[in-house]
């Protein structure tokens, strides 16, 4: 079984890099619901205002 976590953190991902993912999905034409799923943590990291 692969776990996500361990190669997300291997390839630095954070909450940004997530989000700038899902723009460039809207840009090539996905139109269908994107669900993000985690821990508050990162958001709070973030930002609250800009993950919003």
């Amino acid at each position: 079984m692969v776990l996500s976590y361990p190669v997300a953190l291997q390839n630095v991902v954070d909450y940004a890099t997530i989000v700038r993912y899902v723009k460039e999905a809207r840009r090539k034409g996905l139109t269908v619901l994107v669900l993000l799923m985690g821990y508050y943590n990162p958001i709070l990291a973030h930002g609250k205002e800009k993950a919003v």
